[in-house]
């Protein structure tokens, strides 16, 4: 048994060596490798205490930085809230491409569908004309805002097959001077023949009527840069700022195109007539890393210009409603 004993702890003295270090020798009494083993599992024992204080500091440590976060989490001013002028809904905004306070969660309008909507119903002829109004892609937000004008024969149209009427803005099929008002919002700088469209927006309205226009342009641009040799939408997007955009449009070059095509044109700053206040509750600005031009062109048919000026009766019905 002696023997046995020996054996057995010569082999877990071996085993825990390492952790003190010892060289075992043949010819150690029992009692001396009794006490060596006592003393190593004291100091496994002791090992292991030392473990278990760190894992609870480890712990403490990580709950610490948990309530630390929450503290400064409450210190941090809360996001703003907006108020959407369109869906009438206070809250915070979304984010959107990198801009922070952007999106209506309710309606899903952006910074330049508030723009637009708010200047229609405040400054606008259509917010109190009777007048037969085609818009073109509109979102949805826009749709439900503008079908509330009691006053407007509000009508949609897309290339695609969405809205009420299927269109290619570079070849309309409608008759001449049968429309008052065409919004084409951000979307000449998707269209390779943008003065072909403009042509035909041109030709569609009466004379007096006008178009409703935005397309990006950026501050201090000086010419429109565009290269139809461009087709790769990662080209695309390195050129124009967006895949399936085709150009880049200067304030001048996009006036004097609207011009050739007829058109008086006028450039309103919304933004600079409601002021700061009223620009930031309902967030109508954006917060471009490079400074946008968010101006509404207006580009008006002459009322000297060939046509009909009396009303011709459109394709489609669409009901709406008194402003709000």
């Amino acid at each position: 048994m002696a023997s046995t004993r020996v054996l057995l702890s010569s082999a877990l003295l071996v085993a825990v060596a390492g952790l003190g270090g010892y060289r075992l020798g043949a010819g150690q009494s029992s009692a001396e490798l009794e006490a060596r083993l006592a003393e190593l599992e004291a100091r496994v024992a002791k090992a292991d205490e030392a473990r278990g204080k760190a894992q609870a500091k480890a712990e403490k440590a990580q709950q610490d930085a948990k309530v630390a976060k929450a503290k400064l989490d409450e210190a941090k001013p809360a996001a703003p809230s907006y108020t959407c002028n369109i869906c009438k809904e206070t809250g915070q905004f979304r984010r959107f491409a990198g801009r922070k306070g952007v999106v209506c969660p309710t309606c899903k309008s952006k910074e330049r569908h508030r723009l637009l909507m708010h200047w229609i119903a405040n400054a606008s002829p259509l917010a109190t004309e009777e007048l037969d109004v085609l818009h073109f892609s509109p979102e949805d937000a826009e749709k439900d805002f503008l079908r509330k004008f009691e006053n407007l024969h509000y009508v949609t149209a897309d290339y695609l097959h969405k809205e009420e009427l299927r269109l290619d803005l570079t070849a309309l099929d409608l008759p001449d001077a049968s429309w008052d008002v065409l919004i084409v919002y951000h979307i000449l700088e998707h269209i390779v023949e943008d003065q072909r469209a403009m042509a035909e927006m041109f030709r569609v309205l009466r004379p007096g009527g006008m178009a409703i226009l935005q397309v990006p342009i950026e501050v201090g641009r000086e010419e429109i840069y565009e290269d139809a040799s461009i087709v790769d939408p990662k080209e695309r997007r390195k050129a124009f700022g967006q895949k399936d955009h085709v150009r880049r449009y200067s304030a001048s070059g996009f006036q004097v195109r609207l011009e050739q095509a007829g058109f008086e044109v006028e450039a309103v700053d919304h933004i600079a007539e409601l002021g700061p206040e009223e620009v930031a509750k309902h967030r109508m600005a954006g917060a471009w890393r490079t400074r946008q031009d968010e101006r509404i062109w207006l580009a008006k048919k002459p009322e000297d210009a060939p046509g009909r000026k009396g009303k011709v009766k459109a394709k489609t019905e669409a009901g709406s409603a008194k402003a709000p």
